[in-house]
């Protein structure tokens, strides 16, 4: 009888204990289903600030996002921010990359994005929201490119590509964006 209980307690309790603990502690937005539609509504904009490397250099935060409770290789994921003021926008941006693709993307942006006129792919529903862009909540760039830094290696190493682009955007729409400003955004209609 109690070899029974053990088995029950292993096959049927413990894994409802683990899915339940999910559900409270790392319930998600549906991210996936909106990627594509947070892409396609993004437009490039041109940043250009010196309080890129100066007034918000000690704000570059890296954080580990944890997403969900014993599953495997997905608990968590590094996010590096970097917010800024762009006096052109009078608006606050924040470069948010994902899980970066080598050792020390980030760096190598961050060094070459306060030095130049950056192209900033951001969503054109936070660009225009007097929700987004003040110093509490800046306006998220995922893509950005460097024109004058085209032919340099480090940056050709270090750009983020599409795939990372879109990984970072579902990865922000699930599990950054609040679940009161996602339904506001996405489920307008629903």
């Amino acid at each position: 009888m109690k070899g029974l209980k053990g088995i029950l307690l292993v096959l049927i309790i413990a894994p409802l204990l683990v899915w339940g603990l999910n559900l409270l502690f790392f319930s998600k937005n549906d991210g996936e289903e909106y990627v594509d539609e947070y892409i396609n509504n993004s437009v490039t904009i041109d940043v250009e600030d010196s309080d890129i490397g100066h007034e918000f250099k000690i704000k570059t935060v890296y954080t580990g996002i944890q997403t969900a409770f014993l599953r495997g290789k997905m608990r968590g994921k590094r996010v590096n921010t970097m917010s800024f003021y762009d006096k052109n926008h009078k608006k606050y941006f924040m470069l948010c990359v994902i899980n970066p693709g080598i050792p020390l993307q980030f760096d190598i942006l961050y060094k070459l994005a306060s030095r130049t006129i950056i192209k900033a792919n951001v969503g054109k529903y936070d660009l225009d929201s007097p929700d987004y862009g003040t110093k509490e909540n800046p306006i998220p760039i995922f893509m950005l490119d460097i024109p004058r830094y085209a032919d340099n290696p480090s940056y050709k190493k270090a750009r983020i590509t599409n795939e990372q682009y879109r990984n970072t955007v579902e990865f922000y729409l699930s599990y950054m964006m609040s679940k009161e400003e996602f339904k506001k955004q996405f489920e307008r209609n629903d």
